[in-house]
């Protein structure tokens, strides 16, 4: 019978984001665009404004640690992170 190893996952220590970055993508143009409100930790839910013809729109999480860079996960799946 082979030997149990446990898996050691390497966690972050700080699982707070240091930010969150809103662009547009239209086509091969992008473009950053202001949350409101601006980013604060304890602030939960922001808004973006963007015209009508606009057809996506990106968020880009940022870790408050390096040790979470790329290793953020929305509804259980990965994301990008700066």
């Amino acid at each position: 019978m082979p030997a149990f190893r446990p898996v050691q996952h390497n966690l972050a220590t700080d699982a707070h984001l240091g930010g969150l970055v809103a662009r547009v993508v239209n086509g091969g143009d992008s473009a950053n665009l202001g949350l409101v409100p601006p980013f604060k930790q304890s602030i939960t839910y922001y808004a973006v404004f963007v015209n009508v013809t606009t057809s996506t729109v990106q968020l880009t999480p940022i870790p408050n640690d390096t040790e979470s860079i790329g290793k953020i996960k929305v509804n259980g799946t990965a994301r990008a992170s700066q």
